[in-house]
């Protein structure tokens, strides 16, 4: 993504004083196109994504795309 100018920017990046909390994540997922147009959610893609949690063995995720002044912020 770089090689074609694709800003990347990473969210709590790992420092020397912080790999005590190196496992502490919150999934959160977003992607901005332009400014203007962005995305939210979770994009599961193993097997267990592939229901509607409709029982333990499936689970269900939501994302949602955004648009207007919402997505700079």
């Amino acid at each position: 993504m770089k090689a074609s100018d694709v800003e990347v920017q990473r969210y709590h990046a790992l420092h020397w004083y912080s790999l005590g909390k190196l496992n502490n994540r919150t999934h959160r997922k977003v992607l901005i196109i332009d400014g203007l147009v962005g995305f939210t959610g979770g994009v599961g893609i193993a097997d267990q994504w592939g229901g509607h949690a409709q029982d333990p063995d499936h689970w269900r995720d939501s994302h949602f795309r955004v648009e207007g002044p919402v997505v700079g912020e």
